[in-house]
């Protein structure tokens, strides 16, 4: 099995780049969506679809549509963060190609 580290010079941000980012968000969502997130993503117990559904009456599918919508406004908010690493990444695997490996 081969594997790889790809090392970045990539701009660091702070710590209090990421809070100020995550909070732009969050303030950004209902009360609803930051309990469904915290319930998500803020435990370190693996809480189910259906197990967060059954709390608000909601089916997995529609609490599975919310995480999603939250993730996206995420993304979306930080683009300058995503494409900028993106980007990096790209550039250094395009200029310093890696072996993958299939074996697993």
């Amino acid at each position: 099995m081969v594997i790889s580290v790809v090392s970045l010079d990539i701009k660091t941000y702070s710590v209090n780049d990421i809070i100020v980012a995550t909070d732009d968000v969050f303030s950004s969502l209902e009360q609803r969506e930051i309990d469904i997130a915290r319930q998500r993503w803020g435990t370190e117990r693996y809480v189910h679809y259906d197990d967060i559904g059954k709390n608000y009456n909601l089916t997995r599918e529609r609490i599975r549509q919310i995480l999603v919508k939250i993730k996206n406004k995420f993304v979306k908010r930080n683009e300058k963060y995503f494409n900028e690493w993106f980007k990096l990444f790209l550039e250094e695997l395009i200029d310093k190609p890696v072996p993958i490996s299939t074996d697993f």
